[in-house]
């Protein structure tokens, strides 16, 4: 890929999340601010997984590297993203610590030194089936028949229906298809399982309800007249159920690491009595 193409790419594919959420004064919110707030939340995570004890040194270190990196993008180098007033920087670090600190606070919730309580599995089953949702349909950028879910920046139509269908598919794997033990099976049972409800759920949309989705111009369907879309819609369409599998599992993961390091950190207990 040439650097004419990469940056064409790369602007096509960040351009919704300058979208405006809300602007008052020095104050604002655009979609860019949800990706911030998420990466802070990660970020963190991610340290308290490891187990690092300056955390909150190293968490401000990163972000402002990424600013710093954002900034000679902008002025020197491939120019991909919109230049940024002062305020912006100073919105992006606020917004990602303050995520980092809800991360903190949501971890350490219900948890002292006598009890170690990690997060419900749905939180981390909602987290995952959102922002798989935002990924996507941010990407994509969906556009539909119908007026009213065309909504700027995020079809919010597209992104309810994958931050529903995403949940509720991941309740079901983690209540019936995570308990078979063998790693193969489970991953076809829980695909096939996908697989069939996408199929209803598009031929109800297409046929009975007529809704369309118009963003490119003519798109073919996956199977039986179903799926209509473009090559990354049919393959993220077949690669989902792994998408949100991995994600979920990498997350219940790290929530558990971070858990255990940081109630063991604030309370000076010993690994052996830590246990979630």
């Amino acid at each position: 890929m040439t650097d004419g193409a990469f940056r064409q790419w790369a602007i096509e594919h960040t351009a919704f999340l300058y979208t405006m959420i809300y602007e008052k004064g020095f104050v604002f919110f655009d979609f860019w601010s949800i990706a911030h707030f998420w990466s802070g939340m990660i970020v963190f995570l991610i340290l308290a997984a490891l187990g690092w004890k300056r955390k909150w040194f190293w968490l401000g270190f990163f972000i402002v590297l990424y600013e710093i990196l954002e900034v000679s993008f902008i002025y020197f180098a491939l120019n991909i993203f919109k230049p940024e007033r002062y305020n912006d920087l100073v919105m992006d670090v606020f917004v990602g610590v303050s995520g980092a600190m809800l991360c903190n606070a949501l971890l350490l919730l219900k948890s002292n030194a006598k009890k170690v309580e990690s997060l419900p599995a749905w939180s981390l089953m909602l987290f995952s089936s959102l922002t798989l949702a935002f990924i996507w349909v941010g990407n994509y950028q969906y556009k539909y028949n119908f007026e009213i879910f065309n909504t700027k920046g995020l079809n919010i139509g597209a992104f309810g229906l994958w931050s529903i269908g995403g949940f509720v598919y991941l309740l079901f794997y983690h209540a019936t298809v995570r308990k078979e033990n063998r790693f193969l099976l489970r991953l076809s049972l829980a695909w096939v399982v996908y697989f069939v409800f996408l199929l209803v759920l598009e031929y109800t949309g297409y046929y009975t309800m007529q809704w369309r989705e118009i963003s490119t111009p003519g798109a073919r369907p996956l199977v039986l007249g179903l799926i209509h879309g473009n090559w990354a819609l049919h393959l993220y369409y077949i690669i989902f159920p792994f998408l949100a599998i991995a994600l979920y599992e990498i997350l219940s993961y790290l929530v558990f690491r971070a858990l255990n390091n940081l109630v063991r950190q604030k309370f000076k207990l010993n690994e052996q009595t830590v246990r979630a």
